[in-house]
């Protein structure tokens, strides 16, 4: 167990005890729990520690916790090679978090995976526009952008992708 899993332990636990009163910091502690079980690839104590923390991120009213939800959903999925089960949630996504790009960068990705290149090409063409400038340098660019270079990659697009290039350096 690494530093970074003992403190999001840690943080679990204190959450849970209530003594800050911030519920919460419980949901974050799983969230961050689910991240490492899925890096450690032990995707059922993944996808169990999801689910807790969406539920947790509920009781808490963390608008977040949804988003965290569909995004570890999302990895999981991917790893499993089950891309198929959560496209129609990560579209629908796209409307009920509109304030996250990441999951508009997720569709050309998983119809390229699933073998769909027609529609890749013309999701990730939609995102490229002037250089890819409706994402905003936020906390999501740096994902989006390297979603975005693993599409340019299985499109062989090497224009957009040496812009993805250009701008990830």
């Amino acid at each position: 167990v690494g530093d970074q899993e003992r403190l999001a332990r840690r943080m679990t636990q204190i959450a849970a005890s209530n003594a800050l009163k911030q519920p919460a910091l419980r949901w974050w502690g799983l969230a961050m729990r689910t991240t490492w079980a899925l890096l450690q690839g032990d995707f059922a104590e993944a996808e169990r520690l999801a689910d807790e923390a969406l539920r947790e991120g509920q009781h808490a009213q963390s608008w977040d916790a949804g988003f965290s939800h569909r995004m570890a959903l999302f990895v999981l999925r991917r790893e499993q090679g089950r891309l198929a089960e959560i496209e129609q949630l990560i579209r629908e996504s796209i409307d009920e978090y509109a304030g996250y790009r990441s999951f508009r960068c997720l569709v050309p990705l998983i119809a390229s995976e699933l073998g769909r290149p027609d529609e890749a090409a013309s999701a990730f063409a939609e995102l490229a526009t002037d250089n890819f400038s409706a994402l905003p340098r936020d906390a999501e660019w740096l994902f989006c952008l390297s979603i975005l270079a693993e599409v340019a990659v299985s499109l062989r697009d090497t224009d957009r992708g040496a812009e993805l290039y250009r701008q990830l350096l």
